[in-house]
């Protein structure tokens, strides 16, 4: 899961229930004076409108025009409207328009203030409405995450805001997320709490919440159970070549399940293909388990990329074969296998070549 995804996904929940009409009519007409209607094109702009075949340069040159006419309405609302009960909804689009900016790359108006400073305000309002604060906290939780990321903020300090946020946030509707989160986090940096913390929210009077934290415990036993004998996997790979890990005993193997559709898949490619191609004269070898659904455009990304080794493929995308067996829910997701056979990690992602080299050595 990559935090700020979620976090423009926040930012589009913030906005109405609108018709692609609207929403370009949004951009061009000169609209009312008053503050409801120039907040609610503020909200328009900022929705997602971009079509699933939209080409790169279409989806930017678009958020570039919404995004300018965002700020001049945030300019006016501020002028006209400064003491109104909707300047925190618009503050918090003027952040999530900062937020867009940033996942873009585009470039941030000269007078920007970091988004972190302007939830932190919102949520300090005496008069700012429930609604949006819960919104803004939510926001600030999923920024810090990077800090937390980098090292940059203490976890035990995200912690300590994720417990304000639940407390004075106990029934909003994105609270299940940030659980997940919280679980992730602690996966990261405080797994020797991880037990106890998901007996506490598998206990949780939210009902959605106590599932997800039975099933991480189920997963987490799940995992416990794969390391502990050598892993079974074998198949006809889309070469035609057969692919036993039994026989590839005494080599350290890289089982990586990913698909050309997905961005940080790709990114991870020429690492990939990089730590390969220097260390597969010593032993290490790759599995690739695609979840792509078109043969076709899988055979000629691995030609492209010249990712020499065998790929599994059933066109089933998340119902592939062997992610549905091993309860895959999120890719990239790379498993170290040892030499002999058994499943040593289950995120090679961080830090690929000095894992394989450490396993290789042993």
């Amino acid at each position: 899961m990559r935090p700020f995804t979620f976090l423009v996904s926040l930012v589009f929940a913030f906005s109405f229930a609108v018709s692609a009409e609207e929403k370009k009519n949004a951009a061009t007409e000169v609209g009312s004076d008053s503050a409801e209607d120039m907040a609610a094109r503020i909200e328009l702009l900022l929705s997602d409108t971009d079509s699933a075949d939209a080409d790169d340069k279409a989806v930017l040159s678009d958020w570039k025009k919404r995004l300018a006419k965002a700020d001049e309405l945030v300019a006016t609302f501020r002028k006209l409207f400064p003491n109104h009960s909707l300047r925190w909804s618009v503050l918090l689009q003027e952040a999530s328009a900062l937020e867009i900016r940033k996942e873009l790359e585009l470039p941030m108006p000269k007078d920007a203030r970091p988004t972190l400073e302007i939830y932190s305000e919102i949520i300090a309002a005496a008069d700012a409405p429930a609604g949006v604060k819960a919104q803004a906290s939510t926001a600030r939780l999923v920024a810090e995450v990077d800090s937390v990321a980098d090292k940059k903020l203490p976890f035990t300090e995200w912690e300590k805001q994720f417990a304000e946020h639940m407390k004075a946030f106990p029934d909003h509707q994105d609270n299940v997320t940030l659980v997940e989160i919280r679980l992730q986090l602690t996966q990261d940096f405080a797994v020797e709490r991880l037990p106890t913390v998901l007996e506490e929210l598998a206990k949780n009077s939210n009902a959605d919440i106590a599932s997800m934290a039975k099933e991480w415990i189920e997963n987490t036993k799940a995992m416990t159970a794969l390391k502990s004998k050598p892993l079974d996997l074998k198949f006809k790979a889309v070469d035609g070549s057969d692919v036993d890990l039994e026989k590839m005993r005494g080599k350290v193997v890289l089982i990586d399940f990913w698909a050309t559709w997905c961005g940080p898949c790709m990114a991870e490619v020429p690492n990939v293909v990089k730590t390969y191609e220097r260390l597969k004269e010593k032993g290490f070898e790759i599995i690739g388990i695609s979840l792509d659904q078109d043969e076709g455009e899988l055979k000629r990304v691995i030609k492209a990329k010249k990712m020499t080794w065998p790929q599994y493929f059933d066109g089933q995308g998340w119902a592939n074969t062997f992610a549905k067996r091993f309860g895959i829910d999120g890719i990239p997701t790379m498993w170290l296998v040892n030499k002999q056979g058994v499943v040593t990690d289950t995120d090679a992602r961080k830090g690929l070549a000095d894992k394989v080299e450490k396993l290789l050595a042993e």
